[in-house]
């Protein structure tokens, strides 16, 4: 997008890591309502073990719902609806996070219990409950994980005004003009709002997990920079950095597109 399509090397490289990351990375997570939708997970490599034979970790990182839009993005570039159909079960993954999570705030990273090599599975109470059991062991379950059935462990509880995931319901609203993206945007903004606001700013969450959320004395640079960017792109016309003549880096820094 930035080049203007002058070489094709971005092209293959980008074609040849999402095979990968479709054979390895994704996901179908075992939720209650047996939602469809996938999740990036995490594959620890040794750099020698055939990539046959290495196991996807469950693993889901705020930071990795980028992916669904840059997915949504690739998909939209080089006319491939299939890989549209994964971006938008990515991104449904991304909002189940948000709307699931016990203050409706997405942690930092959770583990989930994986379908496996099924594109499909059923939800099964005892294997929910034997995989809470095998990541708590003798510490005592916590009583968010009871209202929040699907996640089997906070690892890291903290919400730190993270971009990723409004970021991809903005590519994809953008992209598909669907307006429920907007009505879930709005919720995920309402339940940000409520638990970081300060009288001088907004605060990164110390577990996000609790009633009371304890705040954390930070404000990461990005909250201004990117994710209210976000959210305001998502509600306003649709002329307003158009993404047919503009790219969005990492940074959101809209480029003028050749």
């Amino acid at each position: 997008m930035l080049i203007g399509g002058a070489t094709d090397q971005y092209k293959r490289m980008y074609e040849t890591s999402l095979s990968t990351m479709k054979q390895h990375i994704f996901y179908r997570p075992m939720l209650p309502n047996m939602d469809d939708v996938l999740f990036s997970g995490q594959v620890n490599s040794d750099g020698k073990t055939p990539a046959s034979q290495l196991q996807t970790e469950p693993q889901v990182q705020h930071l990795a719902c980028f992916v669904p839009g840059m997915v949504a993005i690739g998909a939209k570039l080089f006319s491939s609806e299939a890989d549209m159909e994964i971006a938008e079960k990515l991104v449904k993954g991304c909002l189940w996070a948000y709307e699931a999570a016990p203050l409706m705030v997405q942690p930092e990273i959770f583990h989930t219990v994986s379908c496996g090599k099924n594109e499909f599975c059923s939800w099964d109470e005892r294997l929910f409950a034997s995989a809470v059991e095998a990541s708590y062991g003798d510490k005592p379950r916590p009583v968010w994980s009871q209202r929040t059935p699907g996640m089997v462990i906070v690892d890291d509880a903290r919400y730190i005004l993270r971009p990723e995931a409004i970021e991809s319901v903005f590519i994809m609203y953008r992209i598909t003009g669907d307006r429920t993206y907007q009505d879930r945007a709005w919720k995920m903004f309402e339940s940000i709002i409520k638990h970081t606001k300060t009288s001088i700013a907004h605060a990164a969450l110390a577990d996000c997990t609790v009633p009371e959320a304890p705040k954390m004395d930070s404000m990461e640079s990005f909250w201004l920079a990117e994710t209210l960017k976000y959210f305001y792109l998502i509600f306003a016309d649709e002329d307003l950095v158009n993404l047919d003549d503009w790219v969005l880096n990492t940074e959101a820094h809209p480029l003028r597109r050749p």
